[in-house]
């Protein structure tokens, strides 16, 4: 599967001159099979929101074409799929091989730009990405070094996992010179895998669904790029009529309102619902180079899930969105009647790096703008809360912040168009290798200015960021494309079956078009996983889901799953902790974000912020509870213990599972006092079957 990494399709020699009417038969079967009779209406505001037909089943076709778009106040020549500003949505299923044949129908260029490097080039070739699946990136799967030349076709190869996740994600082009002149043009569409029977409970599974493709278009900024490829083009020989790009360079041949953010192709539409109802919002956000904040002031609105992956718990209650470019987000939303305004508005502190019309400065890259207008009619449906869930998890999509990583890699974007110094090379020149089978950690920084993205697998958030943006950014969440306000933080992912180069780039996709992109090995056994999914994860799947539906979540939601034997047990909820400032608290009074006591690896006592804990369940054995720090610091208690500053009782500490019988404890009175009461002290008792036992009674009561 290394061999040969760029694959070109080009057209064959007898058809070279071939005019674009060639390719409009199949156009008509698209929309002939799929019962869509006309193009959605892009010329006027405020008008029924309308949504892209849908492709369902394993064979595909999506046609790249030279298009007009029409919208209320402006014209612009671009380029979508299927003779429409937002590409069909395709729907599949786990467990399925699907095809996707696609068409370039764009005219060639007069002078070939190949040999430019790290430039824009080549406008007129493609290829598809379907952006966040879990599936191979070789082709003929999911391969951006695979180019399709103007005029030519090419039949992707997509093996869904048995075991994949249900989730929104979306397709665009890929090519490396003309990634953001496609896709910042309208060339995108959304993916939806569909759940398995019984995943969800029914108050979710049954939800109305909308499906939204929130398309940036920047026609000043894609004109910039336009005229940038033109002068390359005439750099490297080409006369200007021979370098000429219709589409963009002239920029848009009517109108104002260049700088917009589009649903579904329209400008502001009106979108309606019931009130007291919960719907599904499906969320792709196609950008280049912005961020988005939707909100809807007045409805009831909850995560479920993010790029594609659900959280941990979920729904979860938030109070604000925040989407940089790529990015996916699913609600559930609920509304009184009434009339709402879906917005955008601007976030302080975003530092994210503009592209060429941004300068890249700070403060600019903000979408600030009245998206849609929901209008919620009266019904008798009653109010409803949802119950939060913790779904199953694919054993890829476990929770890895209690495991060992195989590797750590830095990963630092910027602030030129490169990463950790370097400009992309070829498609054959590694810069990094992870073994397929392993949990790998990677550090970031510079994820403030530059959106990361990793192909293929997801990563989790190993801690919180200091400003979670109303908890939309938390310890333990799943992401394939990451920007937020925090300049750094670590990650893991698993290496995950699939062999060969995988890519990381910047999702400002001009900069990934200007080199800011790496190339990764992923070595080792095709089809390796992860053998320590189960032992963190007892239920998690490697197959088809064939579970139950999720009764309600425990009751601390924000803990990693813990069986015995396996991970630090938990403790009553009971037991005395010290917090920072010298006070005691129960545990089950802690909160994430309070300041505790905490243990550094050498025994040192310092101050920390708890970012998960865990309550014991009735059948955990446990003799310490261990508590989590953002910076995976740990703080070991027993039952009856408490730290002060200052103690000398605990600098030796032995993880809970480490721990057997004829072992000495240290162990306080339960008078609490207070932390600098003299005559308090500790004592140390060996552990046996009689104290054993009463521990474990003391869970049940």
């Amino acid at each position: 599967q290394l061999a040969a990494p760029w694959l070109r399709t080009t057209r064959p020699p007898s058809t070279q001159t071939s005019t674009d009417m060639q390719a409009w038969p199949a156009l008509v079967l698209v929309f002939t099979l799929f019962g869509t009779s006309q193009a959605v209406d892009t010329t006027t505001t405020g008008g029924p929101i309308e949504y892209a037909y849908v492709q369902s089943g394993t064979a595909f076709t999506l046609l790249i074409d030279e298009y007009t778009y029409v919208g209320p106040t402006v014209t612009q020549n671009t380029r979508a799929y299927n003779g429409d500003i937002i590409g069909p949505t395709l729907r599949v299923s786990p467990g399925t091989t699907i095809t996707v044949s696609l068409t370039n129908n764009l005219n060639a260029q007069g002078f070939s730009t190949a040999s430019l490097h790290n430039e824009f080039r080549e406008i007129a070739v493609t290829n598809l990405h379907t952006h966040g699946l879990h599936i191979n990136g070789i082709a003929p799967g999911d391969s951006i070094f695979t180019e399709v030349a103007a005029g030519a076709s090419y039949t992707y190869t997509y093996v869904i996992p048995a075991d994949h996740m249900g989730g929104t994600f979306w397709y665009h082009p890929h090519h490396h010179g003309s990634t953001a002149i496609q896709s910042g043009g309208g060339a995108c569409g959304m993916i939806i895998v569909e759940d398995p029977i019984n995943y969800l409970p029914t108050e979710i599974s049954d939800m109305e669904e909308r499906l939204f493709v929130l398309q940036h278009l920047n026609m000043p900024e894609l004109s910039v790029i336009s005229q940038e490829y033109e002068a390359n083009c005439q750099t490297a020989g080409g006369s200007a009529a021979q370098c000429d790009d219709p589409a963009w360079a002239a920029g848009p041949t009517s109108g104002t309102a260049t700088n917009i953010v589009l649903v579904n192709g329209m400008t502001q539409p009106v979108i309606s619902m019931e009130a007291n109802k919960w719907y599904r919002f499906r969320m792709v956000y196609a950008a280049v180079d912005s961020v988005i904040t939707p909100w809807v002031d007045g409805c009831t609105i909850q995560l479920m899930a993010k790029d594609g992956v659900y959280l941990p718990t979920m729904p979860r209650t938030i109070t604000s969105t925040y989407m940089g470019p790529g990015s996916r987000a699913d609600w559930a939303i609920s509304c009184p009647a009434g009339t709402y305004t879906m917005e955008s508005g601007a976030v302080a502190g975003r530092r994210m790096q503009g592209g060429k019309m941004a300068g890249g400065g700070a403060g600019n890259a903000e979408m600030v703008q009245d998206l849609a207008t929901l209008t919620v009619s009266a019904s008798t449906v009653a109010v409803t809360t949802l119950t939060p869930v913790n779904v199953a998890r694919p054993c890829y999509l476990v929770d890895l912040r209690t495991t060992t990583a195989a590797s750590t890699t830095a990963i630092a974007l910027g602030p030129a168009p490169q990463i950790n110094g370097k400009s992309f090379v070829s498609a054959t020149t590694y810069e990094a290798s992870f073994a397929v089978g392993s949990v790998h950690q990677i550090g970031l920084s510079g994820i403030n200015a530059h959106p990361f993205h990793l192909h293929v697998n997801h990563f989790q958030l190993q801690t919180s960021p200091a400003a979670t943006e109303g908890d939309y950014f938390l310890a333990g969440d799943w992401h394939d494309v990451l920007l937020f306000t925090d300049n750094g933080i670590n990650v893991r992912f698993q290496a995950d079956r699939y062999t060969g180069a995988q890519v990381i780039h910047c999702h400002i996709l001009e900069h990934e078009d200007e080199g800011m992109m790496l190339v990764t090995q992923l070595t080792g056994t095709e089809g390796a996983t992860f053998t320590g999914a189960e032992a963190i994860d007892s239920t998690c799947y490697r197959a088809a889901y064939s579970g139950t539906v999720p009764t309600a979540a425990s009751p601390s939601p924000s803990s990693p799953p813990s069986s015995p034997g396996t991970v630090d047990p938990c403790f009553p909820s009971s037991s005395i902790v010290t917090l920072a400032d010298g006070t005691l608290s129960r545990l089950d009074s802690l909160r994430e974000g309070d300041a505790i006591i905490a243990v550094t690896k050498d025994g040192t006592l310092t101050t920390d912020t708890v970012s998960l804990f865990s309550i014991a369940k009735p059948e955990v054995e446990a003799t310490f509870v261990t508590l989590r720090t953002d910076t995976n610091q740990t703080l070991t208690l027993t039952p009856e213990h408490h730290l002060s500053v200052g103690s000398t009782c605990c600098m030796t500490l032995v993880k809970a599972k480490d721990v057997t019988v004829g072992d000495s404890l240290w162990t306080l009175t339960h008078d609490l006092g207070e932390p600098s009461q003299p005559g308090r002290q500790a004592t140390t008792a060996p552990l046996h079957t009689a104290l054993h036992t009463a521990l474990h009674t003391a869970l049940h009561t």
